[in-house]
């Protein structure tokens, strides 16, 4: 194979390669949420990692993170648009309704982002990609309705798919940001790096401390109430009474 050859696989081989590790994020997620470990945790953990894993291999190659205020700033929001937020709110509800509609809602992300670039008028639209795309919604409602029309259907599970919607609703956010406000003259893997551990921070603080409350609880309970409980709050004769002084932002990021 000559190497120009290998140039025009590469693309290919990365697609197939992303698709998979992605894949693995919801078995996975569903086995440590079945030995104990915080779902926000693991999701933690796993930037944590990729970011130490990026970091070393930018050292290795040469390449210096960035650490202007620009970077900084973009990887702080696109850390939590493109990782924190998603994956934290997916390995948070696979305990509760499994990892199947998660990993299904999940394909929506290049939708919403089509949206997302039309609406903001960042691109024409053209009738093949649209089309293309419709023809892709239409068959994850096809699954989403037989699945919700069996014998397992319930009310309860369904508020909880609508807020596995925040996964891509999330990504594509995450994706126009990405390329509107990419800093001028980054490489991407000293900029993941970056982004990563961003997210990495956001996942094991406050969100993490909140969301652990009801991950393992009846997903038959209204979703209103258990994110309610997930929120910081004082026991006050042995009821839960929101103290807003505890209240922070990050808590609201899943």
């Amino acid at each position: 194979m000559t190497s120009a050859q290998a140039k025009r696989l590469e693309p290919l081989i990365l697609l197939f390669a992303a698709g998979g590790f992605v894949g693995l994020i919801f078995p996975l997620a569903k086995l440590a949420g079945n030995q104990g470990l915080s779902p926000l945790a693991y999701a933690g953990f796993s930037a944590l990692g990729a970011s130490a894993v990026l970091a070393l291999i930018c050292r290795l190659t040469g390449e210096a993170l960035p650490f202007g205020q620009r970077e900084f700033h973009y990887a702080l929001v696109a850390g939590q648009f493109t990782f924190a937020i998603p994956f934290g709110t997916l390995v948070a509800i696979i305990p509760l309704v499994g990892s199947g509609v998660p990993a299904i809602l999940q394909s929506l992300a290049p939708i919403m982002t089509l949206a997302i670039v039309y609406a903001a008028g960042l691109e024409s639209p053209q009738a093949g990609r649209m089309l293309g795309l419709l023809i892709g919604l239409a068959g994850v409602l096809l699954i989403l309705f037989s699945r919700g029309a069996g014998a397992e259907a319930n009310a309860d599970l369904w508020l909880w798919y609508l807020i596995a919607l925040t996964t891509p609703a999330a990504l594509a956010v995450g994706n126009v940001y990405r390329s509107t406000a990419w800093p001028p003259g980054c490489r991407p893997m000293p900029l993941a790096t970056l982004t990563l551990a961003a997210a990495a921070a956001v996942l094991h603080g406050p969100v993490d401390q909140g969301v652990q409350r009801v991950v393992h609880t009846d997903p038959h309970v209204p979703a209103g109430v258990m994110l309610g409980a997930a929120l910081p709050h004082d026991d006050v004769a042995g009821g839960g009474v929101l103290s807003t002084k505890k209240l922070d932002p990050e808590s609201f990021a899943v």
